[in-house]
């Protein structure tokens, strides 16, 4: 399996010291950080202003309920990425009885090199973003 992405320190919700992530994972956590970084907050460029959706943000709010629109917004937003060739979203709502919203996001990727297809499965509320599964995809 191609591994072309190198390797970076691994770093989802918080950095962890001596452990680097590789291939997929490091592919997922850049995933996981786009979907979780407010567009406009990085500097530079007008690609660094572009980048990012605050997924967590979105959850709730009107006009974002639908499945449909946020799984949009993802896919339209991970293209972005020039390591992913194709990418396919499912999102799976639900409401808890207090009137939480959570979302279960799994996307099938496809990398621009080698490696071949993988799933990764995420877990969002209006709180938080977490990787929840990274796996070949089904």
């Amino acid at each position: 399996m191609a591994e072309g992405y190198g390797a970076d320190v691994w770093c989802l919700d918080r950095m962890t010291t001596g452990k680097l992530a590789r291939g997929r994972q490091l592919l997922m956590q850049a995933i996981y950080h786009r979907l979780t970084t407010p567009r406009g907050t990085l500097r530079g460029s007008a690609e660094a202003q572009a980048y990012g959706l605050d997924l967590a943000g979105l959850i709730g709010k009107v006009g974002y309920d639908r499945r449909g629109v946020i799984s949009g917004m993802i896919a339209a937003e991970l293209k972005k990425d020039d390591r992913i060739t194709e990418v396919v979203v499912n999102v799976t709502k639900t409401t808890a009885t207090n009137g939480e919203v959570s979302l279960v996001i799994v996307i099938d990727i496809t990398p621009a090199d080698e490696s071949g297809d993988f799933r990764g499965t995420l877990a969002a509320n209006d709180n938080a973003v977490a990787v929840i599964a990274l796996g070949e995809a089904a």
